[in-house]
C-alpha cells in the first residue's frame, strides 16, 4: 500500500523488539507516519 515510502525493515525490527505487543494499524497512517513512513528524495 505504501510501496517505497514504507520502511519495512524498521517495522520488522520494531515488532521483534516489542515482542509483538504493538501491531501497527496500516489503515491509520497518522500512527505510521512518525515511525515507519519516510519521504523519498
Amino acid at each position: 500500500m505504501y510501496t517505497d515510502y514504507f520502511n519495512g525493515g524498521l517495522c520488522g525490527e520494531f515488532c521483534v523488539r516489542t515482542k509483538g505487543r504493538f501491531i501497527p494499524d496500516c489503515n491509520r497512517p497518522d500512527v505510521l507516519i512518525d515511525m515507519f513512513l519516510q519521504r523519498l528524495e
